[in-house]
């Protein structure tokens, strides 16, 4: 009699493992999917939270201090004394004035790099800073060709001049001395008398604080890439590390949240932040989620083989009895019992087959009678 191909214990072990492992590999991919949803939701959730706090970041430390120094320096009633004196009077009076602009940029530390005063001509008249003051003053009219300073400056005074307006007006980021990032604000000074241009206020504003705090954002728990940009020029760019550029996953799958920097009392768009979760970065996440849906997934895939491997020897094991007593009865041996270890089919076939064997033995003592009577 030729061999099956696959015995019955075979085919069912492979069934049971193989309807198991679709199952888990089922669910597996139905938890990814689900996981890849929540955390990119997640991730959306944090980054515009992190921006959030970024922005408002800045208005706290940046804006408020601005609005506050402004009022202060629109506030100095000595500085109209001295436009109104002239002369050695008008000298006199400049030391007390530089002192208070040395005070107000003290309040703040860290954000005013300079407060200073052109009138309306564009003569700087009194420069400070936090701990001095200015010695070397120079017209608009005339800055250093090579000074960015100046040439900022000279930009935001003539708009102020122009436009005449009362709202803070303020130059785009730009690097200082040693790369620092910084911009000028600015206000208009109005004559006491007439309301009409007297000069203007320009403080110049160190952005590297804040810019560190941007480099510092975190999302997930990580420092992603992050930049900062005005008109599209970029103004930092802070990576990670974690993104790997020879990665080739979909780079059309980042995360790309954009918030804006605000100033002035109009909210014009001072910065655009943005933090960037590459495509690498992001499956990264997904697969430490899914590190313990895998390593549960294999430790089920071993417990279903070795269930399985049980099982399907349970169920064969009375078929295969059966299948080696039917061959010992067509070898002749009537000698067979099989036990009924259950009441299934299984076990009323058994049952049939021992009472096939009784009713063997009941003919066969009854033809040895027969025989024995003639």
């Amino acid at each position: 009699m030729r061999q099956p191909i696959l015995s019955l214990f075979h085919k069912l072990f492979f069934w049971f493992v193989g309807i198991s492992t679709a199952t888990v590999f089922l669910f597996g991919y139905i938890h990814t999917i689900d996981s890849r949803g929540n955390i990119e939701s997640d991730i959306r959730i944090q980054a515009i939270s992190s921006l959030s706090m970024a922005i408002a970041y800045f208005g706290q430390s940046y804006l408020i201090p601005i609005q506050g120094t402004e009022t202060l320096l629109a506030g100095t009633s000595k500085l109209d004394d001295m436009l109104r004196a002239s002369g050695d009077m008008a000298d006199l009076l400049k030391p007390d004035i530089e002192r208070q602009f040395m005070k107000f940029a003290g309040i703040h530390p860290g954000i005013f790099l300079s407060i200073r005063f052109f009138d309306k001509d564009g003569m700087e008249m009194v420069s400070a800073s936090q701990n001095m003051r200015l010695k070397n003053k120079h017209n608009l009219n005339r800055s250093p060709a090579r000074d960015i300073f100046y040439q900022k400056a000279e930009d935001v005074f003539k708009r102020l001049k122009t436009e005449g307006k009362k709202d803070l007006l303020f130059t785009e980021p730009f690097a200082y001395q040693n790369g620092r990032q910084t911009l000028i604000a600015g206000v208009v000074k109005q004559d006491p008398d007439t309301g009409g241009f007297h000069g203007a206020f320009l403080m110049h504003v160190d952005l590297t604080g804040y810019l560190e705090y941007l480099s510092n954002t975190m999302v997930f728990g990580k420092k992603f890439l992050l930049s900062a940009s005005h008109d599209g020029q970029s103004i930092m760019v802070h990576d990670s590390g974690l993104h790997d550029p020879s990665s080739r996953v979909g780079n059309d799958e980042s995360i790309v949240i954009t918030d804006h920097v605000l100033l002035g009392a109009r909210g014009t768009p001072l910065l655009d932040v943005t933090v960037k979760i590459p495509s690498d970065a992001f499956f990264k996440l997904i697969q430490d989620d899914l590190g313990p849906l895998v390593m549960a997934g294999s430790i089920s895939l071993i417990l279903i083989t070795i269930v399985s491997l049980f099982v399907s020897r349970l169920l064969t094991r009375p078929i295969v009895a059966l299948r080696k007593a039917m061959a010992d009865v067509g070898n002749g041996k009537l000698d067979v019992f099989i036990a009924v270890e259950s009441r299934d089919e299984i076990g009323q076939l058994a049952g049939e087959f021992n009472k096939m064997i009784r009713h063997i033995h009941y003919q066969n003592k009854i033809m040895e009678k027969s025989g024995q009577g003639r």
